[in-house]
């Protein structure tokens, strides 16, 4: 490594520190050990974070010892395990960073209409496209970081110049995500997206027909390359690389899978029992199929009060089906090997090979 390189590495460290040094005794200030352990816990996380988030949380620690020392924070936050480090209702987010805001579990400013929630194998993909296209705004879902996945949300919301009645919080749980390792992240991830005051959309299926989607669930190796097929190719090198299952990525069944299968009905009737119920309003999955979506979405839209669907621009057919990871595919056929079919079948007609019904 040059010179340049160890000498920019050594201030790192330095400010590194120095960092830690003074949130260990901002910390030991307080005698309440909880607040020591959620100061520790929190800020100590960006030790490894840039200089401008740094320098906002040591610009602010007496705002925040005032802050905690409060009887409004007493009242409002005593009992809440993820409590805001600054007063939410004081400060102003548009100079706060995702990361900052995160870090002293700041909750979503409340520029949003309302919640959406789903699990897995229940058309949520679908169902938030249907929402675009009514004009309500969210954020790209496929993301099992619940620390970026706030960031995302939050910079949406906090940043993004779209009325406030045409965004959405949401919170989606994959199979898998729920393990025990996960189980903080998410309940902080749900106290600083989810507002009580918030209506809630659930999409709920049928738990056997996710399980049997799950189950045969296909998924694409992004990391190898699909190489265009020809006539000589073998069904089994086609698909190779685009029909591996979801549970273990390789040749799978039933049988094979279902005992290992980690579903997670009792961990979303644990969410929905942190959320306000009578908020909370059950869209059946086989609401969103193509002859029901637009009617679906018109009722939706009443209840939420989002623009209603035009027909001309709705989707009107599946996003997801047997042949998702299959087409598109590119054919590659040789000339020659035309000619020869069509010689041989008299010249005229189809081919032997035709695709023709």
């Amino acid at each position: 490594m040059s010179l340049k390189g160890k000498l920019k590495n050594l201030r790192i460290t330095i400010r590194k520190v120095r960092y830690e040094r003074i949130i260990y005794n901002f910390a030991n200030s307080f005698n309440d050990i909880n607040i020591k352990n959620v100061i520790l816990d929190s800020m100590l996380e960006f030790k490894d974070s840039n200089k401008v988030t740094q320098r906002f949380i040591r610009k602010n620690l007496y705002k925040i010892k005032e802050w905690l020392s409060s009887n409004e924070f007493k009242e409002k936050y005593a009992d809440s395990p993820f409590y805001p480090l600054l007063n939410p209702d004081e400060i102003n987010y548009k100079y706060i960073t995702d990361d900052v805001a995160y870090s002293l579990n700041l909750p979503l400013p409340n520029y949003y209409n309302f919640y959406f929630l789903a699990a897995s194998f229940s058309a949520h993909d679908a169902c938030l496209d249907m929402l675009r296209f009514c004009g309500v705004q969210s954020v790209p879902h496929h993301n099992a970081n619940f620390r970026l996945f706030f960031n995302e949300q939050y910079n949406l919301i906090n940043y993004k110049n779209v009325d406030s009645m045409h965004k959405l919080a949401f919170f989606i749980l994959y199979a898998g995500s729920h393990y025990k390792e996960n189980i903080n992240d998410i309940h902080k991830f749900l106290h600083l997206t989810y507002k009580s005051d918030k209506k809630i959309l659930y999409i709920v299926r049928d738990p056997l027909e996710r399980l049997k989607s799950a189950l045969n669930n296909s998924y694409v190796d992004w990391h190898k390359t699909i190489e265009p097929l020809s006539i000589e190719s073998k069904p089994k090198d086609i698909l190779k690389n685009r029909t591996l299952y979801w549970i273990n990525r390789e040749d799978s069944n039933f049988m094979d899978n279902i005992s290992k299968f980690n579903f997670d009905l009792f961990a979303m009737d644990s969410i929905t029992a942190f959320l306000n119920r009578d908020k909370i309003y059950y869209l059946d999955f086989k609401k969103t199929f193509p002859k029901y979506a637009f009617e679906t979405f018109s009722e939706l839209s009443k209840i939420f009060g989002f623009n209603p669907p035009n027909i001309n621009h709705f989707p009107t057919t599946k996003k997801w089906g047997m042949l998702a990871r299959i087409l598109p595919a590119i054919i590659n056929v040789d000339s020659k090997f035309i000619e020869s079919n069509t010689a041989n079948n008299g010249g005229g007609g189809e081919p032997p090979c035709s695709l023709a019904a």
